[in-house]
């Protein structure tokens, strides 16, 4: 009988948990950092908190509160620069997600945690010019992630966007310009493009394919860089992130309430101290939304990074670490 319970909530809350995050696997898109050394080894780790409260149909955000999410994620990045042009790198995370939902007799609460999947990077500086930059990467999505977490209490396989892997191989593109001096020398300027495409996988022990939607990101923003004694630099930063998913597929057919365009406001700030050390605090928050369907999607999202590089040659003031 509780199964029977189980399952039923499940298929009630399967049209709208989860798009926005990261239905199937963490949000891997979202945290690649194009690392931009002339040498040495860079070393990042991001924790990455996405509140999912608001739930939205359209462009309207619906009077609901019976659902609660969180996803929380921590990114562990590698890079390793072979010269002034060509840098190799790795990203690993484990995350958890939450979910509760609220019904007349009681709360139905389902946790899943695990290792995510593992992502294999490279990018090339492709033109340097004085305070300009531009580099392309690509990056190979490997299904290491755990996608076969069942519930705790019932004993049954969860749902696509409650694993913490995809279980699917997949490719990153993405394409990064950087301005070091806009107007004036403490001003510069940040572009960025994100491509992601996840193969078809099956889910575990069953007939069941799902293939998540192709996913589009632009990010833009300004830093400004303030200069403090003992070699420390602070870097405030503002910008947006333009994201757009296709639809979800399952069994080739199109899931309905997936996929959409979402915008965000984004700030930052970058503490760069001396011996090449980085912390980096990120808020973003969503100022428009159109989505298919009716979605659980972002209503707040943090992030905390630390950065450090090894035998680099560079000023740890010449460093960029964006959003």
């Amino acid at each position: 009988m509780k199964a029977l319970i189980f399952i039923l909530f499940l298929l009630s809350a399967l049209p709208v948990i989860g798009q926005n995050c990261c239905t199937g696997g963490s949000p891997l898109a979202n945290n690649l950092n194009l690392s931009n050394l002339d040498s040495g080894l860079s070393v990042q780790m991001v924790y990455d908190r996405n509140l999912m409260n608001d739930f939205v149909s359209g462009s309207e955000v619906l009077d609901d509160e019976s659902y609660n999410r969180y996803n929380s994620s921590v990114f562990l990045q590698v890079s390793w620069a072979l010269n002034n042009d060509l840098t190799f790198g790795m990203m690993l995370n484990h995350s958890t997600h939450y979910l509760n939902r609220k019904t007349i007799n009681a709360d139905r609460e389902t946790k899943s945690r695990g290792i995510g999947d593992l992502i294999l990077t490279s990018n090339y500086n492709i033109w340097q010019q004085g305070k300009h930059n531009v580099q392309i990467g690509a990056g190979l999505v490997l299904p290491t992630g755990n996608n076969a977490n069942r519930d705790e209490n019932f004993d049954i396989l969860l749902p696509w966007d409650l694993q913490p892997g995809y279980g699917g191989w997949g490719g990153v593109l993405m394409a990064q310009y950087q301005n070091g001096r806009i107007i004036m020398d403490n001003l510069n300027y940040f572009g960025l493009l994100v491509y992601q495409y996840l193969l078809n996988n099956q889910k575990p022990g069953t007939a069941q394919f799902f293939q998540q939607g192709s996913e589009y990101q632009f990010y833009q923003g300004l830093g400004y860089n303030i200069y403090l004694n003992n070699n420390i630099l602070l870097a405030p930063q503002a910008g947006f992130r333009i994201k757009y998913t296709n639809k979800d597929r399952i069994n080739d057919a199109l899931v309905e309430s997936s996929g959409g365009i979402w915008v965000y406001n984004m700030l930052g700030l970058n503490i760069l101290l001396p011996n090449n050390l980085t912390f980096m605090l990120a808020y973003e928050n969503p100022v428009f939304r159109k989505l298919n369907g009716s979605q659980l999607t972002t209503s707040a999202r943090f992030r905390f990074g630390i950065n450090m590089f090894i035998g680099a040659k560079e000023e740890p003031r010449e460093r960029r670490f964006n959003f």
